[in-house]
């Protein structure tokens, strides 16, 4: 066990968010640990010790290791080499009085000895693209570019799925902000732009609400490319009347095999 007096405490919650519907429990957990300067001829990454937690308990889930160079009882990642954790938390899982399965598991959180120049990323089984590739996000990446194991640090984070925005790369975009119905061809619509460049299959629903809630409008087609949408509203709802003046809020609604979730913007409405 280390001595995490040696360690410079870094306890950084790394929650990466929840989609409101999961599609399946996380049984297998990746984490990647790569050179942050892979162009430098500088020591890149090292990896001292690695652990799993589990709903509060340690675990003793081995993962499996690929890639990196051993040398001096530690892990290193130089250049564009990298090195893959991987945790099979279904096939590893110990059950306990509090989580008898692995489908009942509700935090994972692992522990990482690093020093020198490193970046950590992480994915699972259900963090993945249309194409079935694994999709990493970044959790930690060291300051400078130190080569001296000065900065060794004990970094903790909490694996939690991506938010859906993060896997795609979404944005979503309104101009003008407020719109100007009176007909004199100024302002008269508002144009919403949404992109994403990530490799996932999404559905989208377009609404307009009232800030009371309330459906106002929903709005069709919009494709306008691969990725990337525009709609535009003109301040009508669905029974083609002129909305009163106010705010109002654009909602989209994303659904992928990860789950749904829902991007909004306010608008406003004068005349």
């Amino acid at each position: 066990m280390y001595n995490k007096r040696w360690a410079a405490i870094i306890l950084l919650s790394a929650i990466l968010g929840v989609p409101s519907v999961v599609a399946q429990p996380v049984e297998v957990v990746i984490i990647r640990i790569s050179d942050d300067s892979p162009d430098s001829s500088d020591e890149g990454a090292v990896l001292f010790l690695e652990e799993i937690w589990i709903d509060g308990q340690w675990q003793d889930i081995e993962p499996i290791i690929e890639g990196g160079v051993r040398e001096d009882g530690v892990l290193k990642a130089k250049g564009t080499d990298a090195i893959l954790l991987t945790y099979h938390i279904r096939n590893g899982f110990q059950p306990t009085e509090a989580t008898p399965s692995f489908k009942d598991i509700e935090k994972i959180e692992f522990e990482l000895i690093m020093a020198n120049d490193y970046r950590v990323e992480v994915g699972s089984n259900i963090q993945i693209n249309r194409l079935g590739d694994a999709v990493f996000l970044p959790v930690f990446q060291a300051e400078h570019n130190i080569t001296d194991g000065s900065n060794q640090s004990f970094l903790r984070f909490e694996y939690g799925l991506p938010l859906i925005a993060e896997l795609m790369f979404a944005t979503l975009s309104i101009a003008p902000r407020i719109a100007t119905p009176n007909g004199d061809g100024i302002y008269d619509q508002v144009y919403i732009y949404f992109s994403l460049s990530g490799a996932v299959e999404v559905e989208r629903e377009v609404w307009i609400y009232s800030l009371d809630g309330r459906r106002v409008r929903r709005l069709g087609g919009g494709r306008e490319g691969d990725s990337s949408y525009i709609w535009s509203w003109s301040g009508r709802d669905d029974a083609n009347r002129l909305c009163p003046p106010g705010l109002y809020v654009c909602r989209i609604r994303l659904k992928t095999q990860f789950g749904e979730q829902q991007i909004s913007r306010t608008i406003g409405l004068a005349y």
